[in-house]
Order: structure tokens, then C-alpha cells, then sequence
């Protein structure tokens, strides 16, 4: 293999890490509608993410962005309560696409979240 090719191959490890991240954290954000998405409050979860304290958590596990946000959500800024009813039914198409078989058949008896999921737009391509 070429060195151009390893370094496509980790170029592209690195995009689907990033990818993995970006859908655990929006699974997150539906979970807590009270998460205000500011750079101050990323700022707060990714530094706890980060820290030696936590070497043993992974940031594409959904789990761990749990924990994290347990230390350090006294330090966040919560969204408004009426944004946050107004967000708690929220669906999306890449939180679908994540959600494990077992999760989604659970959710499909809430009648609240079919209805979420049959509003949702169609895809874009």
C-alpha cells in the first residue's frame, strides 16, 4: 500500500469518527431537550470528554456523552421550558438511522414518537 493510500485510508477513518460523533451527540441532544447547543456548552462537554479523568470514555458512545453530561451539567445553560417542550417530540432521519432495532421497536408503542417519526420530511439525497 502506497503512502498516499494510508494516509487516504486514515483520512477517511477519521471523517467516519467524526461522523459517528456528530450522530451520537445528536441521539444526545433528542434524549435532552433541556441541552442547550452553544458553542459555551460544547465547549464544557468536549473539555470533560477530554480530560484525564476521563481517558476511559469514547466520544462515539452515546453512554459516555451520558456520563459526561451528569459532571458537568450544573455548568450548562439550559434551553428556555417552552423551547424544550417544543423539541422533546423532535425525530430525525440520522437518529433513526442510529437507533438500534431493539430501541426503535420499544419507541414504536409511543404514540407520541410515531408521529414524530411519520411528520418527519422526506430525505434529502
Amino acid at each position: 500500500m502506497s503512502l498516499e493510500q494510508l494516509y487516504e485510508n486514515a483520512d477517511a477513518r477519521e471523517q467516519a469518527t467524526v461522523e459517528k460523533i456528530h450522530s451520537v451527540c445528536a441521539l444526545f441532544m433528542q434524549a435532552h431537550p433541556e441541552y442547550l447547543p452553544s458553542s459555551r456548552n460544547e465547549g464544557i462537554m468536549f473539555a470533560a470528554m477530554s480530560a484525564p479523568d476521563n481517558d476511559h470514555l469514547n466520544a462515539t458512545r452515546a453512554a459516555d456523552w451520558e456520563e459526561v453530561y451528569a459532571q458537568v451539567r450544573n455548568q450548562l445553560e439550559e434551553k428556555p421550558r417552552r423551547q424544550q417542550r417544543a423539541t422533546r417530540t423532535g425525530i430525525t432521519h440520522e437518529a433513526l438511522d442510529n437507533m438500534s432495532a431493539e430501541e426503535m421497536g420499544r419507541r414504536m408503542n409511543d404514540p407520541n414518537f410515531v408521529n414524530a417519526v411519520n411528520s418527519l420530511p422526506p430525505r434529502k439525497n
